[in-house]
């Protein structure tokens, strides 16, 4: 079952951009939709990737392949930083920060800080629902 929900929404992601479902055909003109620009090759490389992706969890081989990949590269690649500690704290202080060089801002402080807020709880949400 989670492998078949899993299949679905991959799906739904890479068909999202042919729904038009939600655009008024009284004010929008057709042929400005005939003529967006998409093609499917520029789904070649995401739909590739992702079904790897799927695919590996799926598949041992290919989950063992991944892992040993990796271990080489470990043992080869010794750099290491602490800079990711304190980068991820430079958009917080570029919108509170910018205020005091004399660039102002269009939202007022609270609602800044209630826009950084709930992007970082976002944020946080997504990124730590996807690292598990």
């Amino acid at each position: 079952m989670k492998k078949v929900s899993i299949f679905i929404i991959v799906i739904m992601f890479l068909f999202q951009s042919l729904s038009y479902s939600q655009i008024h055909t009284a004010d929008t003109d057709m042929r400005n939709l005939q003529n967006h620009g998409f093609s499917f090759k520029s789904l070649v490389i995401p739909a590739t990737l992702i079904s790897y992706g799927i695919a590996t969890r799926i598949f041992q081989p290919l989950q063992q392949m991944d892992h040993n990949i990796a271990n080489e590269t470990a043992k080869h690649y010794k750099y290491h930083t602490q800079a990711d500690n304190y980068l991820q704290y430079i958009p917080h202080t570029a919108v509170f920060g910018l205020n005091f060089i004399g660039i102002k801002s269009k939202h007022n402080l609270r609602d800044r800080t209630f826009i950084v807020a709930a992007s970082s709880i976002i944020t946080a949400l997504i990124v730590q629902t996807s690292k598990r």
